[in-house]
């Protein structure tokens, strides 16, 4: 009796397209090595098997998974925002409080660690929008899984679970992968967004 041929396994791109300046790409790298790691990690939080990992290209960088549905897909999208925002406030905090410390006789050293710290946050900041294949992906994979999960199709608690969280956890969920496409449009926004991390966490250590 011939065995039943296995179906191929179905594989989604979660990518950075790089559209933001070449430039800045460049000068703050870290940020794109960031951007993916964030991708990899909630791939392999959320069960996803990733089968391929480019960390770094100045016009693009890719994680590559296979494909998992409804809010596991939308956090591994988006994850970068979230995983970047938290690098920029810790290296910001960071570097707040060693350049307190600083003295105008203080070794070359101790300014480098300041700057270096600065750096790290700024690329982190930059680079955590998810990019339009990001929130694409987000939105896909809302829409196209938690249909089936109303319709029942995957069990009654399965079911009952996706009505309850129709209004509170679907629609926020949808409504912010559309933000998240907009801001991805405006360019440098990146950097607006740090000033807003360096002045909060100013704030709230100062």
């Amino acid at each position: 009796m011939p065995l039943p041929q296995q179906q191929p396994q179905r594989i989604i791109k979660v990518r950075t397209i790089i559209k933001r300046s070449l430039n800045f790409n460049i000068v703050l790298f870290p940020g794109v090595i960031f951007h993916e790691l964030a991708h990899l990690i909630a791939s392999l939080l959320f069960g996803a098997r990733v089968t391929k990992a480019k960390f770094w290209d100045p016009k693009r960088a890719e994680i590559v998974h296979e494909e998992v549905g409804g809010i596991r897909g939308y956090f591994i999208s988006t994850a970068p925002f979230f995983f970047g925002t938290f690098l920029s406030i810790i290296f910001t905090y960071l570097a707040q409080e060693a350049a307190i410390m600083l003295k105008p006789y203080s070794p070359w050293q101790a300014y480098f660690q300041v700057i270096l710290l600065y750096y790290l946050a700024i690329s982190a900041a930059y680079h955590c929008f998810p990019s339009k294949k990001d929130t694409s992906n987000a939105r896909r994979e809302l829409v196209k899984h938690y249909p089936i999960a109303l319709s029942f199709r995957r069990g009654f608690v399965t079911g009952i679970i996706a009505w309850l969280t129709l209004i509170p956890v679907f629609i926020p969920l949808y409504i912010s992968s559309l933000v998240m496409s907009f801001f991805a449009s405006i360019p440098n926004l990146g950097l607006l967004w740090y000033v807003i991390i360096f002045f909060g966490v100013a704030a709230l250590t100062f």
